[in-house]
């Protein structure tokens, strides 16, 4: 076979294996999830896997704060469970961290929503879930 079509089997050959994995968990290097509302960023949730540590920031001047969401389980047949929410109201282009001790073997999802205060429990706009594995 010549080389150039080797080439294209072999890279044809790769694309089920990125396909496959599209659906799992994202194994944690670095993990982030945004907030768009009308196609401006409000808040913006990092997670940093040296030291398990998480920034939460507020990327807009709305009048909104922002507060993280993490979550995790263990078993399929189990719903996710709290496992970290802490709130950012330093202002717009602060940032808060929180280091939190993720399991390896456990997945984990996270969220980030603008919210009007500490106390308040019904957030104003959220991102979609962001799941992920931490890694060893």
């Amino acid at each position: 076979m010549p080389k150039r079509l080797l080439a294209k089997v072999a890279a044809l050959s790769v694309v089920p294996v990125i396909v496959l994995g599209a659906s799992t968990p994202a194994f944690a290097a670095n993990q982030n999830v945004n907030l768009y509302v009308n196609s401006v960023l409000r808040g913006s949730l990092y997670f940093y896997e040296d030291g398990d540590r998480f920034g939460l920031w507020d990327d807009s001047a709305d009048g909104h704060g922002t507060r993280a969401y993490v979550e995790y389980w263990r078993d399929p047949a189990i719903t996710y469970y709290p496992l970290a929410s802490w709130y950012n109201g330093a202002g717009a282009h602060n940032s808060v961290y929180k280091t939190v001790d993720l399991n390896t073997s456990d997945t984990y999802r996270m969220k980030v929503c603008t919210v009007d205060g500490s106390g308040d429990t019904t957030p104003v706009n959220c991102s979609a879930w962001k799941v992920f594995q931490a890694s060893s």
